[in-house]
């Protein structure tokens, strides 16, 4: 919530701890109660059906979508392939788009450039299961200098396989180039 913050506001950690009602204030005129966070630790699929019905959303964000438990499915490489193939049924059964978020590997450690195989578990059934994969890379020289690597190993929107170097401001979580 206070990387959300940050974002939504422009405030610091500082800056929000030290006003909390002025950044509760901030936030609401900005459309923080257009935001729905669903604290799912871990969550199923069954649960997160039932906010969208209720809620309708446009966008669903799953964070950390290889902590989604699916019963009957042992074993992590295996949760990750069904979680990741029924959140694109998901997808299709409503008008929503679903945007999910795991881990790189070991193989992302201080690499600028991510690509399918540098998922964590994973280098062929959750690079196979989006239309879209972006990668957040860094090293140690760009991680002293504020900036990241933007990756994007899949894209079956446009076919464009392009890396951006962009440039961040660690204390309102926000990306200024």
């Amino acid at each position: 919530l206070m990387t959300m913050s940050k974002r939504i506001t422009g405030r610091t950690r500082e800056e929000i701890i030290a006003d909390p009602h002025g950044t509760d204030k901030l936030a609401r005129e900005r459309g923080w109660e257009n935001i729905i966070f669903a604290p799912l630790a871990p969550g199923t699929f069954s649960e997160i059906r039932c906010l969208i019905e209720e809620h309708e959303p446009l966008l669903v964000i799953i964070d950390q979508i290889r902590q989604i438990e699916i019963p009957g499915i042992d074993g992590d490489v295996a949760q990750l392939t069904e979680a990741t193939r029924a959140a694109r049924k998901m997808t299709k059964q409503y008008p929503i788009i679903t945007m999910s978020f795991t881990q790189a590997g070991d193989s992302a450690e201080n690499k600028l450039i991510l690509g399918k195989g540098d998922v964590y578990m994973s280098n062929t059934t959750f690079p196979g299961d989006v239309d879209v994969l972006i990668g957040w890379g860094m090293n140690d020289s760009y991680e002293q200098s504020g900036r990241r690597m933007i990756s994007l190993p899949k894209n079956k929107l446009s076919g464009r396989h392009e890396h951006i170097q962009v440039s961040i401001d660690p204390h309102t979580s926000k990306v200024i180039s």
